[in-house]
């Protein structure tokens, strides 16, 4: 059975495979050129053994899960439409980066505003582009770079072997990312350290990702940030999208709180240390502010606070680097070698 039927198949719980042809041509258009996009990012991660495709599922999510000996990620089809809303309400407001095209041009996308973070498509109201062709330009770059973000981060999860590893710890077969029940408390711990190693190591394959494809995408048509400055905006975006969609209950949580997410990455991408480094400080602290600042203004639930950045924050995400590194790292890497090997034949 090839990957595509094994795919809806295995997904069918979520909505199965979209039938992209059944579309509007435009809508169409869209969803093909991110399949594209996932179809290089695997051959430029050398992950040909998974196979990347969309959940017909207006909801913001995606899983990665294993089936009849294929590695599978599901991007919910919400991401695409629903990341593109909150980026381009970000950019029709005039007081987010004003000095980008006539940001003046620009009014508060208020329809869309409302209906931000609901998960009901039958209330779902399409975003209103910014009438600024840069500012649009804009929108729809970090729209890419946020969904590929997502895209890998799942991606992490597969090539880190967190599903065998969860499977052999917890039993479950696979990896929603915004799980619809309750976890046991064991299930939360180990979640919790498999985030921020997916984080990480997400991050910085999409990273070079991204430098690689805003260079081809936009080298013709320039947009008024760097890939870097991208990057920093869409991370951040991304933390403050996933937490607003996130179970309310926070007993045994699925992830991190977004702030030590933020911090977690942030932290690795302004050190030369980890082959991620994004520039000075002052590039991820632009970044924050300018989506701290709008998301506050217009009263979106459960962002991050600059004062969650703390201290204490940074040394409870050492600890946890620490448990991971020595309780859990040894027999994952087991999982890892053995996948490698199996790869290579």
């Amino acid at each position: 059975m090839d990957k595509s039927s094994v795919f809806d198949i295995a997904l069918r719980r979520y909505g199965g495979r979209l039938h992209i042809p059944a579309l509007d041509s435009e809508t169409a258009q869209v969803y093909a050129a991110y399949s594209r996009y996932f179809d290089g990012a695997l051959k430029w991660a050398s992950a040909t053994n998974a196979h990347c495709d969309w959940v017909d599922n207006f909801q913001f999510n995606a899983l990665a899960t294993v089936a009849r000996g294929h590695e599978l990620i599901g991007m919910f089809s919400g991401i695409v439409i629903r990341t593109q809303q909150y980026f381009y309400c970000f950019l029709s407001d005039p007081s987010v980066l004003a000095s980008i095209g006539n940001a003046s041009s620009e009014t508060p996308n208020v329809a869309s505003l409302r209906s931000l973070g609901l998960q009901d498509p039958t209330i779902y109201a399409r975003a209103r582009a910014p009438t600024d062709p840069k500012r649009k330009n804009l929108a729809d770059a970090l729209t890419v770079c946020t969904v590929m973000c997502i895209f890998f981060h799942e991606l992490a999860h597969t090539t880190r072997c967190h599903l065998p590893f969860y499977r052999e710890v917890i039993g479950a077969t696979s990896y929603l990312e915004l799980p619809a029940t309750e976890l046991t408390p064991e299930e939360s711990r180990l979640r919790i350290l498999l985030e921020l190693d997916a984080d990480h190591f997400g991050a910085f394959n999409h990273l070079g990702f991204w430098r690689m494809l805003y260079e081809g995408l936009f080298g013709l048509s320039p947009i008024p940030l760097t890939a870097e400055e991208c990057w920093c905006i869409s991370v951040t975006m991304s933390f403050f999208i996933m937490g607003s969609f996130a179970r309310r209950s926070s007993e045994h949580p699925s992830h991190p709180p977004p702030a030590m997410r933020y911090l977690h990455l942030i932290n690795r991408a302004l050190s030369q240390e980890h082959g991620m480094y994004v520039g000075p400080h002052d590039v991820a602290t632009k970044g924050f502010k300018t989506v701290s600042d709008w998301w506050i203004s217009n009263e979106r639930p459960r962002g991050i606070r600059q004062d969650a950045l703390s201290e204490e924050m940074f040394e409870e995400l050492q600890a946890l680097l620490r448990e991971f590194e020595f309780e859990y790292w040894p027999k994952l890497e087991t999982h890892i070698i053995l996948r490698e090997k199996s790869i290579a034949g």
